[in-house]
């Protein structure tokens, strides 16, 4: 079979992505995450989809959740295959197993559909192999990186694969738990599994002999424990009546609950259609907490009120009588000041003819005499006049005093202490009575609002009557919550949910006929009392029944199962003895057949591989792996070989192993890194005798992280 291309229309990271193959050596490289892995678990998938089994938790190894595409779509594709000499294409859409998957087989020439047998997979009907030797020859022909491998473990693998053409798989394993399978039954030294069976039947056997003997006292107690069965189940007839009885009662009961529960459905009920009426339908809540709201001001304000003062009836002057005190008090003081006005004038003349007088003598009033007489003269006309004007001045004063004095008794004082007392407790009322009217008013405002707003309701005329019908709503409102509560809890209590009295109503008339009152009395306690006796003898001859011994009819059961597992697991013993012999013959035919035939092909390749130096490949007695070099007369043990050695001798057994598996036709070689554990010279002489083996016919498909020199006409880069 060839691999001719392979088309991805969705598969991990590619998309709408193909690639052709030759018929001979092929070489793959990228950089790493470019995508050759990806390719081939793609090929391995579209030949043994259950190779990405859903079941595995391990991403790394479910291959179906680990390449889902990266865009979200379904994984699907195309495989060209060549086989004998005819060209088929492989359509696959992968579903989550390999039995729901839609598989297309064409035949490309002839457009013909093949039909799979059922449960085949597509590289089983093509390679004749199934998937664990896909895996362990074509597919798994690669070094495997022994990097971070104990060397005890790689020595495992590749004695394995040269003895059995399975790496997983040991002779010397099995052949161990053959034996250790077979000591676990029979063993050397102490009691094995079969040796302690066949012991227990024989304890079993005597067991049953001895039970016989007390059968006779057994079938007694059988016969009375019957008897007694009998009496009980009569007991628990009556016993059913009377739960029957109490259950009835339970109805009746529950039938008075539902009833109780209606009537206070209806108390709520008509609580609701009395405040509804009351309050013409408006919410109960919105017309409580407005009228609490308005109640609340009023009262506020009613206190602000009471709290203020209006000031007592007392003796007080206006602010016009104020201005008329003050008139007359000015008419008074401007009536004195005139009068002193001229006195002083006259004193003033007087006073300066005295002065004169003295400074200057008698000369000087001869001079002055008649000057000084014309004075004189004139003073005394001036005197006169002073004195008129005076007495007028003292008049009009008179009369002041005797207005302002009559004005003062008018206001009722008879003093202007007094007056003005009166004026000060005038302006302090004034202002206790305008602090007053405003907390009256706004008081005026919210008693108008509280029985405006009550008065939609109701017909009231004052706060009181608004208050009252406030109340009375507050109250039945109060009423209605509680039998809500009460209802509430009553049904919670008593496991009810239905609200509605006429159902409560319905289902109490229902309980009523289904459990009508009863005129038979069942002493229930009397009953239970009997039927404890009659099971506590019974458990007392169950008791020495099971004192008398084993049943005898359990013995033999178990004497029965015990000498069945005795067959068993003679019949395993025996197998294992077979399975150990059958063993021995195939490890025989193994190492006279199979295993030197591989170890001759996989010597001949290494030898190549090594250009010589390495000749031989065997594995010992022991199950050791040795290699035999040209510079060394015998085999040199597995520890003795640098990795890169190994790496070369586990390449060379898996390619002999896949042409013993292909000896009908050649198959392709798959191989991904194989290079890594080599050094220049080892990857020299593997590339030759890889290019040397495909010129030979057989198809090879190398993917590697870099371009190998020298076979730049048979590399393909990945992007």
């Amino acid at each position: 079979m060839r691999i001719k291309r392979v088309e991805i229309a969705s598969f991990g990271k590619f998309k709408n992505f193909s690639m052709d193959f030759e018929s001979g050596f092929n070489i793959v490289f990228g950089k790493n995450e470019d995508g050759k892995s990806t390719i081939m678990a793609f090929i391995l998938l579209m030949l043994y989809g259950n190779a990405g089994k859903s079941s595995q938790k391990d991403l790394t190894q479910n291959l179906r959740k680990k390449y889902l595409p990266w865009t979200g779509e379904k994984m699907a594709g195309d495989l060209e295959i060549e086989h004998k000499g005819r060209i088929y294409r492989i359509h696959k859409e992968f579903r989550s197993t390999s039995k729901t998957d839609l598989v297309t087989v064409t035949d490309i020439e002839t457009g013909e559909k093949i039909s799979l047998p059922p449960d085949t997979e597509v590289g089983k009907y093509f390679l004749g192999i199934d998937l664990s030797g896909f895996e362990k020859s074509i597919f798994s022909a690669t070094s495997k990186s022994f990097a971070g491998e104990e060397s005890g473990d790689i020595s495992v693998r590749l004695s394995n694969l040269s003895q059995t053409g399975d790496e997983s798989t040991s002779p010397k394993e099995a052949k161990e738990r053959i034996e250790s399978a077979m000591d676990d039954l029979v063993k050397k030294r102490a009691k094995g599994r079969l040796t302690l069976a066949q012991e227990a039947s024989r304890t079993l056997a005597e067991e049953i002999e001895q039970a016989e003997t007390r059968e006779v006292r057994r079938n007694e107690l059988k016969a009375e424990y019957k008897k007694i069965e009998e009496e009980l189940g009569l007991l628990l007839e009556k016993a059913q009546k009377g739960r029957e009885s109490l259950k009835n009662q339970e109805k009746r009961t529950r039938a008075k609950i539902y009833e109780a529960l209606a009537r206070l459905s209806d108390a709520v009920k008509i609580k609701g259609q009395e405040l509804e009426i009351l309050l013409k339908g408006d919410s109960v809540d919105a017309f409580l907490a407005q009228g609490e709201k308005l109640r609340e001001d009023y009262d506020i304000s009613l206190r602000k009120l009471k709290e203020t003062d209006r000031g007592e009836e007392v003796k007080t002057v206006s602010e016009e009588d104020m201005k008329e005190y003050f008139i007359l008090k000015e008419e008074i003081i401007q009536s004195e000041e005139k009068k002193g006005v001229w006195k002083a004038v006259l004193a003033g003349i007087f006073g300066i003819l005295s002065i004169a007088a003295a400074v200057f003598g008698k000369g000087l009033l001869k001079a002055l005499f008649i000057p000084a007489l014309a004075v004189f003269v004139s003073s005394a006309i001036f005197f006169l006049i002073i004195f008129l004007k005076d007495k007028k001045v003292g008049q009009k004063k008179a009369k002041a005093e005797k207005d302002f004095e009559e004005f003062l008794k008018s206001k009722g004082c008879t003093e202007e202490a007094e007056f003005e007392k009166a004026y000060r407790k005038g302006i302090e009322l004034s202002a206790k009575r305008e602090i007053y009217d405003r907390a009256k008013k706004d008081f005026d405002e919210k008693e108008k609002s509280f029985i405006l707003y009550i008065g939609k309701y109701e017909s009231v005329s004052n706060a009181h009557e608004a208050r009252t019908f406030l109340e009375k709503i507050n109250e039945k409102n109060a009423e209605k919550i509680r039998l809500e509560k009460e209802a509430k809890t009553y049904g919670e209590n008593y496991g009810v949910s239905e609200e509605d009295s006429g159902k409560l109503i319905s289902l109490a008339e229902k309980l009523r006929e289904e459990a009508p009152e009863e005129t038979e009395t069942i002493d229930a306690e009397a009953i239970e009392m009997a039927i404890r006796e009659k099971n506590e003898r019974l458990l007392e001859i169950k008791g020495q029944l099971g004192a008398e011994g084993a049943n005898i009819e359990t013995l033999k059961k178990e004497l029965a199962q015990n000498l069945e597992k005795e067959k068993e697991m003679r019949a395993y013993y025996e197998s294992l003895s077979l399975a150990a012999e059958v063993l021995a013959e195939a490890e025989d035919e193994m190492r006279r057949f199979f295993a030197p035939k591989l170890n001759e092909r996989a010597s001949e390749i290494l030898s190549e591989l090594t250009d010589g130096k390495y000749q031989k490949l065997s594995t010992d007695k022991e199950y050791e792996v040795e290699i035999k070099s040209e510079d060394t007369a015998g085999y040199r043990n597995w520890q003795y070989l640098s990795r890169g050695t190994m790496a070369q001798s586990y390449l060379a057994l898996r390619i002999a192993l896949c042409e013993m598996l292909s000896e009908e036709e050649q198959i392709p070689l798959l191989l991904d890194d194989v290079l890594n554990e080599y050094d220049e010279i080892r990857e020299e002489k593997t590339m030759a005798f890889l290019d040397n083996y495909a010129k030979a016919g057989h198809q090879i498909i190398l993917f590697g992280c870099r371009h190998i020199r020298g076979y730049e006409g048979k590399a393909k880069r990945l992007f």
